[in-house]
């Protein structure tokens, strides 16, 4: 889970919007743990490509 939290804080900087998204990771976290490999890479592309006003 920690390494998924810091993959997450990664993206999040690189989008600019850090707080912003911490704050909804926190809200999703439970979803996140149940999500598997390959669908929280298409998350992380997501919100990659689509900044942090749209990924969710």
């Amino acid at each position: 889970m920690e390494q998924l939290f810091w993959s997450f804080v990664v993206v999040s900087t690189w989008e600019g919007c850090f707080h912003q998204n911490l704050e909804l990771f926190h809200q999703k976290v439970v979803d996140i743990q149940g999500l598997s490999r390959s669908a929280l890479a298409v998350f992380r592309t997501r919100t990659y490509l689509f900044g942090c006003h749209q990924n969710f």
